[in-house]
């Protein structure tokens, strides 16, 4: 139980993308056709002066677009990205660690408390069994039924102990959350990053896109905060 606690406690999450301006193809204004010059044959008098034929407006220049994009220089990346390794914030980050040590000691309480209702509970079966051959029918029934209602609130204390137990899991890594949450939006914002992910949902970079683990400084500031948990 213990280790799906802690894996719980490790998931973080996080997938933040800051707002960066898109790039579109401009479209190329048409260019306008040359003058057509127009001349008389039937009329001996000068040739009036040649008009130009007024150029057909171009569709793709009635398009309002933004400046076309410039080329990835070669071994230049054109876009960086952080990401985030959550096992290592788990063990490194004081907040991780925190929730972790504290997760434990409550499975710990819990597990102790479970186990010593379990040996009430076989005590008070092997104390029936060592006189069941004295009671009656009826008492056997009671007994009997009284042992299952003792079985079935030691099974509501459990039930009920896993649930707190992932309750408070839940909360602090919401909090946890908020916390990465927002210290990636400021380091990412600050250090000029398209996006800042978790590590584990890295599967391919193409050539013009550049990777850096960003780890320590999201660690580094949330550790100066001091986080309450």
């Amino acid at each position: 139980m213990l280790t799906d606690l802690r894996s719980g406690a490790i998931k973080l999450f996080i997938a933040f993308t800051l707002t960066q301006p898109g790039i579109a193809l401009a479209a190329e204004p048409a260019p306008a056709p040359a003058p057509v010059a127009t001349t008389s044959t039937a009329s001996p008098s000068p040739a009036p002066a040649s008009k130009s034929v007024p150029a057909e407006k171009s569709s793709g220049a009635a398009i309002q677009a933004l400046p076309t994009a410039q080329p990835a220089q070669p071994g230049k990346p054109v876009i960086r990205f952080g990401f985030v390794d959550m096992n290592r914030f788990a063990t490194d980050s004081l907040p991780g660690k925190k929730i972790s040590q504290r997760l434990k000691e409550k499975a710990e309480k819990y597990q102790a408390a479970i186990i010593s209702k379990q040996k009430q509970l076989e005590k008070q079966k092997q104390a029936i069994e060592a006189k069941i051959a004295q009671f009656t029918p009826q008492q056997k029934a009671t007994k009997a039924k009284e042992f299952q209602q003792k079985i079935e609130a030691f099974q509501k204390y459990a039930q009920s102990a896993e649930k707190e137990l992932r309750g408070l899991e839940e909360q602090l890594t919401f909090k946890l959350y908020q916390a990465i949450e927002k210290a990636s939006t400021e380091y990412g914002k600050e250090a000029g990053f398209a996006a800042i992910t978790a590590r584990k949902d890295l599967l391919f970079l193409g050539s013009g896109v550049e990777g850096v683990d960003v780890t320590s400084a999201i660690t580094e500031r949330i550790d100066k905060e001091e986080l309450k948990l």
